[in-house]
């Protein structure tokens, strides 16, 4: 049981409460645009004083409804279309006195601390090493996004996956931090060194070696953008992580699997969204980017 204080006795947060609020979230995310799940719980606790009993599944889509809104102005349709209402804009639509408002958003500051992780909570120190390393990331995950249109929780949790927070031998060795294969298309440096894609059935490979962090991240994008297969498999045309994590994993990013041979790769990358909560920073980021049209 997780407890939150926002000049207020604790209140306890449980685990199936977090997940609640977090899965149905991305349930109102799914085709159209990524809603913030801290924002749904901070003014639940607000309008059921307390009391997240009262919380359902459908009431929190109910509430997410709020948030979505449709551009009718895009005609594109290989484009989401949707964008997102502010949270004065929704509390400004729910009544919410100024004594509300302010309640809120104490509530806000304290979930930014609590993350998901394997169904439980997860409470997220930011004075950690791993937070260190996704706070470095972010801005660079932001340009890429700005650029290619690939998530910036997709980017970062694609480092950290692939390159074991920055430490595994290919980042150190090649600041290569995703894995990308020197395939026929590279004509840079590049490294061979072992690798695990299946489980428990390690390979050899060739890898891109890079420069620096910074052109490993920019290649990344350019990678991704540039790669048919990852348009023929909707990676562009996708509205939140999830869908952006299959999109990858369908189009053969990573053959990794678990010992029943199952791919795991989506779940993995949205194991450590969930967990850090880097949907959160898609959620602000599209407050100030232009929507990616990739060329088809």
């Amino acid at each position: 049981m997780y407890h939150i204080t926002a000049n207020t006795p604790q209140i306890p947060l449980s685990d199936s409460e977090a997940a609640l609020y977090i899965e149905s979230a991305d349930q109102a995310s799914r085709g159209r645009t990524q809603i913030n799940w801290q924002y749904l719980m901070a003014i639940d606790y607000v309008r059921y004083k307390h009391d997240l009993s009262q919380a359902t599944n459908q009431s929190i889509l109910q509430l997410a409804e709020l948030f979505i809104v449709k551009n009718e102005a895009d005609t594109s349709p290989s484009q989401p279309g949707y964008t997102h209402r502010s949270l004065n804009e929704v509390l400004n639509q729910l009544a919410f006195s100024p004594k509300e408002n302010m309640e809120v958003r104490g509530y806000l500051h304290n979930f930014k601390n609590v993350g998901l992780a394997n169904g439980k909570i997860f409470p997220i120190d930011e004075n950690s090493s791993h937070w260190h390393y996704i706070d470095s990331i972010t801005p660079a995950a932001i340009e890429s996004y700005n650029t290619y249109g690939i998530f910036p929780s997709i980017t970062i949790a694609q480092a950290i996956l692939e390159s074991g927070w920055g430490k595994s031998e290919l980042s150190v060795e090649a600041n290569n931090f995703f894995g990308i294969k020197a395939d026929a298309t590279w004509d840079g440096a590049c490294v061979t060194m072992n690798t695990m894609e299946d489980y428990n059935r390690p390979t050899v490979a060739s890898f891109r070696k890079y420069n620096s962090f910074n052109e490993s991240i920019a290649d990344h994008g350019a990678f991704l953008y540039s790669n048919k297969r990852y348009l023929n498999h909707g990676m562009f045309n996708t509205a939140y992580y999830a869908e952006q994590a299959e999109a990858l994993e369908n189009a053969g990013y990573s053959t990794k699997k678990d010992q029943n041979g199952t791919l795991i790769y989506a779940e993995q990358l949205i194991e450590i969204i969930r967990q850090y909560n880097l949907q959160l920073i898609d959620y602000d980021a599209k407050d100030d980017m232009f929507l990616v049209k990739h060329p088809d």
